[in-house]
C-alpha cells in the first residue's frame, strides 16, 4: 500500500520537493508513530528497529538543517527523527518504544528501567547550513504523557539563546503561547532535553519544534556607487580646502 505525501516548499528562488511512499514511510518507521514527512531517523537505546541504531556522534540533515548529536536519550529505547511540518517549521522528536514509567520492571532485551527516571538527559547541536541570512525565531518543547501525572520534560540552550522550557504532564510549555522567541539571532543551537518520570507519569515522546526565518543582512555597496561616492569626496574635501586657502 502506497502512503503518499508531498511537502512543497519555496524559498530562495529554489523548489524543495518530498514525496514519501509506502515503502520509505516503512522504511522510516511508522510503526512507532513517525511523522511520514521525517526523512532522517534512528534507533537509540538498543531498539532493533528498521532504521538502523544511531551512532554515538549522530548527524541528521535534511534540506538547510543538521542535528547533531553529542549524546543520545540516557534512559529509555526508541526513535528520534528530524522532520519538517510545515514550511520553515521543523521537529527533533523522540518515541520511546516503550513508555517510561517509574514502576516498571524493564522490558526484555532492554534491562530494568531506573526505580524513578530522574533527570536522564540527551543533547545536541542544531544548524541551519548553506542558507545565508535565516536564523532561528522560535523555539517549543511538547511531550505525550499516556498516564495520569509525572512527566517533566526541560528543553536549556548551553549559551543561554533562549530561557528554558518546561513540558509537564504532556502539556506544551505554557509561557511560550505560540513560539518561544530567542534572545538574539542564531543560527546554531546547543540544546539539552532534560526528562523525568514520576507517580503514574507514562512518557511516551517528547518534541522539540523549531521555526526558522529570513533575516536580511544588508549587502555590499556596488562597485559603481561607491566608487562615484569616492570621487564625491575627494571634489569636495578639495573645494573646501580651496576655500579655507
Amino acid at each position: 500500500m502506497s502512503i503518499p505525501f508531498a511537502f512543497l516548499g519555496q524559498r530562495r528562488g529554489h523548489l524543495r520537493g518530498l514525496v514519501l511512499t509506502g515503502v520509505t514511510a516503512a522504511a522510516c518507521g511508522l510503526a512507532l508513530g513517525v511523522p511520514a514527512k521525517a526523512v532522517t531517523i534512528c534507533d537509540f537505546g538498543g531498539y532493533a528497529g528498521p532504521n538502523g541504531p544511531c551512532a554515538s556522534n549522530q548527524v541528521l540533515s535534511f534540506l538547510d538543517k543538521r542535528v547533531t548529536f553529542s549524546s543520545l536519550p540516557s534512559v529509555g529505547a526508541g526513535t528520534v527523527s528530524l522532520a519538517s511540518i510545515v514550511q520553515d517549521v521543523f521537529t527533533v522528536q523522540f518515541i520511546f518504544f516503550q513508555p517510561l514509567k517509574p514502576s516498571d520492571p524493564g522490558y526484555p532485551g532492554f534491562g530494568p528501567l531506573l526505580p524513578t527516571v530522574s533527570n536522564a538527559t540527551t543533547s545536541y547541536v542544531i544548524d541551519i547550513i548553506n542558507n545565508p541570512g535565516w536564523i532561528f525565531s522560535g523555539v517549543k518543547i511538547d511531550s505525550v504523557d499516556a498516564g495520569v501525572l509525572g512527566t517533566r520534560v526541560v528543553k536549556s540552550e548551553l549559551n543561554n539563546r533562549f530561557n528554558p522550557l518546561t513540558s509537564l504532564n504532556g502539556v506544551p510549555d505554557p509561557n511560550t503561547g505560540d513560539f518561544a522567541l530567542l534572545n538574539g539571532a542564531y543560527n546554531s543551537l546547543n540544546v539539552t532535553d532534560t526528562y523525568s518520570v514520576s507517580g503514574t507519569g507514562a512518557l511516551t515522546s517528547f518534541t522539540n519544534t523549531y521555526r526558522e526565518s529570513f533575516e536580511r543582512v544588508p549587502g555590499p555597496l556596488p562597485l559603481a556607487g561607491a566608487l562615484a561616492g569616492l570621487a564625491w569626496t575627494r571634489r569636495l574635501r578639495r573645494r573646501l580646502q580651496a576655500m579655507s586657502a
